[in-house]
């Protein structure tokens, strides 16, 4: 069973993270035959959604925190020749980790169990955290290559035995420079650390032309963001641009969609400035929903910053959706997203400064020449850098 391969993530189907349907879906194309191995199994919003059906009847849940009994027979399931090597693992895990660590990555035993009465080939896990130590012990336990891919928060904030794991995979895919990057600051990194940006089905994009977006008659411009409602998205900084002389007076709306702990506190400062009649907060949207917002919008705001804890983005794959859908996007030099907006693709200005991004949105909305300009370069860009078919050929030639 050369092509199977045992995937292990944490919450899926997860609505931020339709990157990873993406990705997973080019690997079913290609021919590989995956069971997604899940921490905990996610919801979605009612209806049928094309990008997430062909992966949901492909989950298997991991026990939660296997009994002893469980264990122990995942345990005995493992070959005699491989139980040093576990029990090396084991040993670096519960340094790393703890003892109450230790009992959270037992699953991964039982993993490297399942792993080898399936006759998995490769262990493939997403994030730097929880799912790749989980994938790291049962590759061990199972005796087959692993690999895992970084991000953001996974990789700066919440990293566990990265060392260990580098060490150990087969690669380590990095979907930013930026994470790619910290990879190769790690001891053994630079021969393992692979740039592997995240990919877009671009047939599902089309490209409509900014100018043909202006509002009509008393129309207002319809200005766009989207993120979870954490700090490091920025968006009380989008506020508080509203609020400056260059948007002030100017007949707007901003749709803000997400969900996540700020929720009160934008809703508050929303109320707090008197911006009722301005700003609507709207939950998540994806797939059709977010593509039609996208193509009505005359300008997509990605007014991210790095968090105190040093949370940060790599690239929003909500920015790449908004070239590919000929989106004007205005955002800040935050994180990875320098690596794609820039004179040539959009309006880039210093993260935290409302100032800056509210006379670069203002710009944006009155210069429609220049504004369709960057979107067609942005939308050529992603079709070189960001077309999933070729994006994931690393990843492709890595499982098969």
């Amino acid at each position: 069973m050369a092509n199977r391969v045992a995937v292990v993530l944490d919450t899926f189907p997860r609505w931020s993270e339709r990157f990873v349907a993406r990705e997973l879906n080019e690997l079913l194309r290609r021919g590989l035959d995956l069971t997604l191995f899940v921490i905990r199994k996610g919801t979605l919003p009612p209806g049928e959604d094309a990008e997430w059906q062909p992966l949901l009847q492909r989950i298997r849940v991991l026990p939660s925190v296997p009994s002893p009994r469980t264990l122990a027979s995942a345990l005995a399931a493992l070959p005699n020749l491989r139980r040093k090597d576990a029990r090396a693992r084991l040993a670096e895990a519960q340094r790393a980790l703890g003892p109450a660590g230790v009992v959270r990555a037992a699953r991964g035993h039982v993993l490297g169990a399942w792993c080898l009465e399936g006759g998995y080939a490769r262990v493939y896990a997403h994030f730097a955290n929880w799912p790749s130590t989980l994938g790291w012990l049962a590759s061990h336990d199972a005796g087959v290559p692993f690999v895992m891919s970084v991000h953001a928060r996974d990789l700066f904030v919440e990293a566990q035995m990265l060392e260990e794991k580098v060490r150990d995979a087969q690669a380590v895919l990095a979907c930013s420079k930026m994470a790619h990057a910290r990879v190769c600051e790690v001891p053994g990194g630079k021969a393992k650390a692979v740039l592997m940006p995240h990919g877009l089905p671009l047939d599902l994009f089309e490209f409509r032309d900014p100018s043909r977006r202006a509002p009509k008659g008393k129309a207002r411009d319809a200005l766009l963001a989207a993120g979870r409602f954490v700090p490091k998205k920025g968006f009380r900084d989008l506020l508080e641009a509203l609020a400056r002389p260059a948007l002030a007076r100017r007949n707007l709306t901003l749709t803000l969609l997400g969900d996540g702990p700020e929720r009160k506190s934008l809703e508050l400062e929303i109320a707090k400035h008197g911006m009722g009649n301005r700003v609507q907060v709207r939950p998540p949207e994806g797939g059709p929903n977010l593509r039609r917002l996208l193509a009505e919008a005359r300008a997509f705001v990605a007014p991210f910053r790095a968090a105190g804890d040093g949370d940060r983005d790599g690239i929003p794959n909500v920015v790449l959706e908004a070239f590919a859908s000929g989106t004007p996007v205005v955002g800040t030099d935050a994180g990875g997203l320098p690596e794609v907006l820039h004179e040539k693709t959009g309006r880039c200005v210093p993260a935290g400064n409302p100032e800056a991004l509210a006379e670069a949105l203002a710009a944006t909305l009155d210069d429609p020449a220049g504004s369709a300009e960057r979107a067609r370069a942005a939308r050529a860009f992603v079709e070189k850098h960001h077309d999933i078919r070729a994006s994931a050929e690393p990843l492709v030639g890595l499982l098969s």
